[in-house]
């Protein structure tokens, strides 16, 4: 019971080397405290965001200075309704 109280223990065999914002999403998901937990609709929405920020940041490094790519993730919410998700540009940048 103490070892389950403590919760887990600093980032070791399958955590190492996941990006920071994914490993705190995954211990919280995971605390010992179930009030401190995120709903299963939460902790998905969250780590769909994250992983698409991820992606975004990832591709913006790749190429940048050597071609102007833009790439926005957005979610369909409804027949005619889509959320943005995420995007490697500000929604306040002007386009080129």
């Amino acid at each position: 019971m103490a070892q389950i109280e403590q919760g887990l223990g600093d980032p070791d065999g399958p955590l190492a080397g996941t990006p920071r914002v994914i490993e705190q999403l995954l211990r919280a998901g995971l605390s010992a405290d179930p009030r401190r937990r995120p709903s299963l609709t939460e902790f998905v929405t969250e780590l769909r965001g994250r992983l698409n920020q991820l992606l975004a940041d990832s591709l913006r490094r790749i190429i940048e200075g050597s071609v102007c790519l833009r790439l926005s993730v957005s979610r369909q919410t409804g027949a005619h309704n889509v959320v943005p998700v995420t995007a490697t540009h500000s929604a306040l940048e002007p386009a080129m």
